[in-house]
This record gives C-alpha cells, sequence and structure tokens, in this order.
C-alpha cells in the first residue's frame, strides 16, 4: 500500500545530536507510493534536502535560507550514483517482534570499510530506500555511530497515503545545477555521457581585490521572456557554475551593501555535439556611490556573451564591455 513514514532522530549525546540535527536533520520522511515512486524529505537545521524518485529520474531539491539548488539524475549519471555504493552484509537474526502491527525482524548491516548499522526492518512494507536494494522491507529503525556515539533513526509514525504521485515544485525558485557537478566531475573527466556544457567559474572581488562572499543568481529566459531559476551561494569569493548549451541565460552577482552586476550569456546558437566549453570570469563588486549608480548596474548587463561559431567558443562583446565600464566610471565621478 502506498503510504507515509516519520522518523525522529536520537542520540543521548548532545553535541552529536546537534551535528545530525544541523548537517543530516532531525527528522526525516518518506513518502512511499510503489517500489519505483518514492519521495523524501529530511530536516537540517541549516538545510532542506528533498529527493523524488520515479524510477527512471532522481529528482534533488536542495534549500538552505534563501538559497536553493535541484538536480535531476538519469540514465547513465543515475546508475553512477546508485551503482557508487558499495553493497554491505546484511544479517538478520531469528527473532520476530510487533510493531504498529508489522512482524519486524532485527539485524545489522556490515559495509565493505568495517562500518556497522543495527536495523530493523519491517519485510511486508514496500522499501524507501531505493538506492540501498539489498534491503527489502521498511527500516522501522536503524542505528549507528558518529564519533562514538549512537544515532538512531526511529519510526513514530506510519500512514496510508491517499495521494497521486507528483514530482512536486521541484525547480521552484531553484538554481538547476548540472548532474555532472551535483557528481563532483570537472572538465576532463569522462563518464561517456558528460558534454554540451559551459563550465563557468571565477570569483567575485571589491576594488582592493579581496575576495567576496555573495551569491549568484542563475535564471533561463524562456521563450516569452519570463526567467526561471534561483539564487546559488559565494564562498569566499569563488563560483563555479555548469551552463546548458542551448539556452539563455542572465547571471546575477552581488554580495552585502554592493551592486548587482548582472551578465547576458546566449547559448541558444552552440552546437550540441558533446563539446565542452569553459570560461573564467571574474566580478568587480562595489558599494554605490549614489541611487543612480545602484540603478544602473541592477539594469544595464556588465557584459554580454555569446558562441562564437569561427573561433568554436563562447565569447564577450568587449566593445559593449567597455561602454557600459565606461557609463558606470561617469557616474561614480571616477577616472577610467
Amino acid at each position: 500500500m502506498p503510504y507515509r513514514v516519520h522518523y525522529s532522530v536520537l542520540s543521548d549525546d548532545q553535541e552529536v545530536r546537534d551535528m545530525v540535527y544541523q548537517y543530516f536533520g532531525s527528522e526525516l520522511i518518506y513518502e512511499v507510493y510503489d517500489s519505483s515512486h518514492i519521495y523524501m524529505t529530511r530536516f537540517g537545521r541549516d538545510n532542506k534536502l528533498q529527493h523524488w524518485y520515479n524510477g527512471e529520474s532522481l529528482y534533488i531539491r536542495e534549500a538552505y535560507g534563501e538559497h536553493c539548488d535541484c538536480v535531476e539524475l538519469r540514465g547513465e549519471l543515475l546508475r553512477y550514483w546508485l551503482d557508487n555504493e558499495s553493497t554491505p552484509a546484511v544479517m538478520f537474526n531469528r527473532d520476530v517482534e510487533e510493531r504498529f502491527g508489522l512482524e519486524v525482524k532485527s539485524g545489522v548491516i556490515v559495509t565493505d570499510e568495517k562500518d556497522t548499522t543495527w536495523i530493523s526492518v519491517a519485510q511486508e512494507l514496500m522499501s524507501p530506500w531505493f538506492d540501498m536494494g539489498y534491503i527489502s522491507g521498511l527500516p522501522m529503525s536503524y542505528s549507528y555511530r558518529l564519533r562514538g556515539k549512537k544515532v538512531t533513526y526511529e519510526v513514530d509514525s506510519i500512514r496510508h497515503l491517499a495521494d497521486v504521485w507528483s514530482v512536486g515544485k521541484w525547480r521552484d525558485k531553484c538554481v538547476q545545477v548540472p548532474p555532472e557537478s551535483y557528481l563532483g566531475f570537472t572538465m576532463g573527466d569522462s563518464l561517456g555521457v558528460i558534454g554540451d556544457r559551459v563550465w563557468m567559474n571565477g570569483y567575485i572581488h571589491d576594488e582592493e581585490q579581496n575576495a567576496l562572499s555573495g551569491q549568484v543568481g542563475v535564471y533561463e529566459v524562456n521563450d516569452d521572456g519570463t526567467l526561471e531559476g534561483g539564487v546559488s551561494r559565494i564562498d569566499n569569493g569563488n563560483y563555479d557554475l555548469q551552463l546548458s548549451i542551448g539556452k539563455l541565460y542572465i547571471l546575477d552577482f552581488s554580495s552585502e551593501n554592493t551592486v548587482h552586476r548582472r551578465m547576458e550569456l546566449d547559448l541558444r546558437d552552440a552546437p550540441k555535439n558533446g563539446n565542452e566549453y569553459a570560461m573564467q570570469v571574474s566580478i568587480l563588486l562595489f558599494e554605490p556611490e549614489n541611487a543612480e549608480v545602484d540603478a544602473y548596474c541592477k539594469e544595464q548587463f556588465v557584459g554580454k556573451g555569446r558562441y562564437i561559431a569561427e573561433e568554436d567558443a563562447i565569447g564577450f562583446d568587449f566593445e559593449y564591455t567597455a561602454a557600459v565600464k565606461a557609463e558606470t566610471a561617469r557616474l561614480r565621478g571616477k577616472d577610467l
């Protein structure tokens, strides 16, 4: 039957419990529709992680504060993600107990690295652990050690689901991260499926070349002119983006108390032939001297990039950039 299960996270050690709550969540929810349609939500103190799994694609959404990233894994990349986990040994004892009206068996899982997880399973229910095919049934509890202290995920409620399966608002106000980036691939890695990407990196800095922390909005421009995307964090100045060929993007860089520097990147004419393109772009951010400077920077692109067929590369219109730079200096009352 379709069901919704809620886990609480327990530990007798306050420091370990706080660490788990911050990074992994104080509660965990699975909604299991069938063996191929599963929805998971993990509530962390600093973030909210959600997975939608439909048997062919895994949709991942990570939200932290006002920032949100999302990624879709499918095909070879999904198989890589699933196969990257080692298959541990599972050993159940013969004893059976009853919880929530279900027969539950207990046992242990031992990985190749000799890590041990203590687990109890109701085998008559469909498993929500789609990425761990060696478990048949619903884990009613599982425990492991963190810094020598025990952490336990314990089922505290199970209820029937009457809802219809839906992937939900997976991309709503989120930056869509390319799956290769999510899996940690960089240029030069080869999985046989990486390509048709623009790898763009650099750093944001002030006028003294000091690195700034801030954010970048990554938006796809739809045919009707509407924007779709969201905001991603930039820590210690460094950013790393992967953009898809065939789309028109607007990038919006900013930091606390600075102007916004917006950039247009038109990748619609770039060929989809498996190629990858690399760009390194540094962004100067500064505090606006007046409202006119602030408004100009919000309205005007600091640069416009596009695919240049003669060079088979992504390049910028430098005459346009020079004109914007000159006007910005004029408004600021500064010499070039």
